[in-house]
């Protein structure tokens, strides 16, 4: 899954998921040209992270591809246990003034890969150009031991769509599980998953270092909360308070501030 950097017009970030057996692996990218033959690829070596669930282990691996040119198509693979994955295409952002084209998806959730695929399948028929795809939070349902599970189906339910835009999630309640659940002890504490899964740009506030970030793209500058933290973790007035410095300081013209939780709810 790729996923935009601060500045996706020069960078973008990947997350790949292997076997217990590989440690550091490589990505490889190149610009994409017009022949088969792929020329110029430069190789960048993973920084790995392991993740233990019910079907057993898994290494989770990160590699930030920097130095790039706007507005560029670029082709990318991973390394995985003996081999690689196929190449994948994906186009950098734009430049300011540039029409932007994204995708933006509510809570999946629920039967991903019998139902979410066929949404996934008619934006990309329908937007073809889009660079970014925003989830806004529950992409899975989660609990009761069927985490790892449900995100193979929401990994295989988005495809291509996760390998070849630019994916910006924003943390949703289904995202946390509940610990101590009924009892006086009872809290929120983040998934093993949301950490792994994917490649932010880890720029957000302290408190909720792993679900806040911003990038730019184009003439628009994207906020992600953590609307969970602040409700449940006590972490609403350091978001507001970071959230209004980079308001404060943001050139472009357009601004979307993604969240799992409705302002007005009817709850």
């Amino acid at each position: 899954v790729a996923s935009p950097s601060a500045d996706p017009a020069h960078a973008f970030a990947v997350a790949w998921r292997t076997d217990g057996s590989v440690q550091s692996p490589l990505l490889e990218v190149a610009v994409a040209g017009d022949s088969p033959a792929i020329e110029g690829v430069r190789q960048l070596r993973a920084s790995t992270q392991t993740l233990q669930s019910e079907n057993g282990l898994s290494h989770h691996h990160r590699v930030q591809v920097e130095g790039l040119q706007p507005d560029t198509l670029y082709v990318y693979r991973v390394q995985g246990n003996g081999g690689w994955s196929a190449w994948n295409q994906l186009r950098t952002a734009g430049t300011a003034g540039q029409p932007l084209t994204l995708l933006y998806f509510g809570d999946t959730q629920n039967k991903n890969l019998s139902h979410v695929s066929r949404v996934v399948r008619a934006a990309q028929k329908a937007a073809p150009d889009a660079r970014i795809s925003l989830f806004a939070g529950d992409l899975v349902s989660g609990g009761d031991g069927a985490d790892d599970s449900e995100w193979g189906e929401w990994f295989a339910a988005t495809g291509w769509l996760a390998q070849e835009t630019l994916v910006a999630p924003a943390i949703g309640n289904h995202e946390y599980f509940e610990e101590f659940e009924d009892t006086p002890q009872e809290r929120r504490v983040l998934g093993r998953h949301w950490p792994v899964n994917f490649a932010l740009p880890g720029n957000g506030v302290a408190a909720a270092d792993t679900s806040t970030y911003w990038f730019d793209v184009q003439d628009v500058r994207v906020v992600v909360l953590d609307g969970t933290s602040a409700l449940d973790l006590g972490t609403a007035q350091a978001q507001a308070q970071w959230l209004d410095t980079v308001l404060s300081s943001n050139p472009r013209a357009w601004t979307i501030v993604l969240l799992h939780q409705p302002f007005y709810s009817p709850r």
